[in-house]
């Protein structure tokens, strides 16, 4: 796991398990629809653009959008794709995905103080 938005793949692995153990113990809900293009099939993923936020910042999204999602500073080209097939489920609309950059930012409030 590499480092994402400013937080370091131990930030990121912690967050993932403490989202894994909400899940499972039902403090959190299991993901039961991708957020993004709206599937119900195969494993669902908690994505997090902020990992300081494990459940507010918590996108549940299948892991064809996760992986576009998370390489898309380094293959534009592929998360585009996957852009446009999403809007052609889903229509269109003022989506938070929408909004993201195609250039690594940092946002880790830690690196920061």
């Amino acid at each position: 796991m590499k480092e994402y938005n400013g937080f370091s793949s131990n930030e990121r692995a912690k967050v993932g398990k403490i989202q894994l153990e909400a899940v499972r113990s039902g403090k959190f809900p299991k993901p039961a629809k991708c957020e993004l293009c709206g599937s119900t099939d195969g494993q669902l993923q908690l994505h997090n653009e902020d990992y300081s936020k494990p459940f507010e910042d918590a996108h549940p999204i299948c892991r064809a959008c996760h992986l576009a999602l998370h390489v898309r500073f380094t293959n534009t080209e592929r998360w585009e794709k996957r852009k446009e097939f999403i809007r052609s489920t889903r229509g269109p609309g003022n989506y938070w995905w929408e909004q993201l950059v195609n250039t690594p930012i940092d946002i880790n409030p830690s690196r920061h103080i």
